[in-house]
């Protein structure tokens, strides 16, 4: 019985596959697992069987996931950065901080994930930031009330800059001397841009 179950569940998929314009098996795990999903609600499947991706899978596709804060409210958590920072971009940032210069940002936002990727691990780890979107663990609603879009980068009322930019810009316009654009990685990012 266990087995003729699974044959229906894989020719299902199968059939599911091919309806979505895949040629064979899903190709990556956010496929896969739509497929599967509506593979078991096709099977008349409890909708309580029915489970959300794994937060590892959320945070890949999403560039966050979803937490439990301590009022036992869902909340919401950027995901964390994975690219590996240049001397330089730590430098950066530390200049960046030493100088009290702070990113808003938003964890929804595309485009304050690129800027974060662009700083890498260990220069993330020197910067000041603060979280902007509502949901988002620590949000701070005072210092968030004047920021228009995202990131944002403000050293104390004074706008240092604002929308995704690559570090050399931003080494520019904070009065960093010295950084070499040229020695950045090149990252496969979405581009420069705001978040609103």
């Amino acid at each position: 019985m266990c087995a003729l179950i699974i044959l229906r569940v894989l020719l299902l998929c199968s059939v599911l596959a091919s309806c979505f314009g895949y040629s064979s098996w899903p190709a990556n795990r956010r496929d896969f697992v739509i497929a599967t999903g509506l593979g078991t609600a096709a099977l008349g499947a409890p909708r309580s069987a029915m489970a959300a991706p794994p937060t590892n899978v959320m945070a890949e596709e999403l560039g966050y996931f979803p937490v439990t804060g301590r009022d036992g409210g869902l909340q919401y958590v950027p995901a964390r950065v994975r690219a590996q920072s240049t001397e330089q971009a730590v430098e950066l940032a530390k200049h960046l901080h030493k100088k009290g210069v702070v990113m808003y940002s938003a964890f929804w936002c595309p485009h304050c994930r690129n800027q974060r990727e662009m700083f890498g691990r260990e220069a993330w780890k020197e910067m000041t930031w603060v979280e902007c979107g509502k949901g988002g663990v620590g949000r701070d609603e005072r210092r968030c009330a004047n920021v228009d879009g995202f990131p944002t980068f403000l050293a104390g009322r004074k706008e240092i800059g604002s929308g995704e930019m690559k570090l050399a810009v931003l080494a520019e316009l904070s009065g960093f001397d010295g950084f070499d654009g040229s020695l950045e990685p090149e990252r496969d990012l979405s581009g420069s841009g705001s978040c609103r």
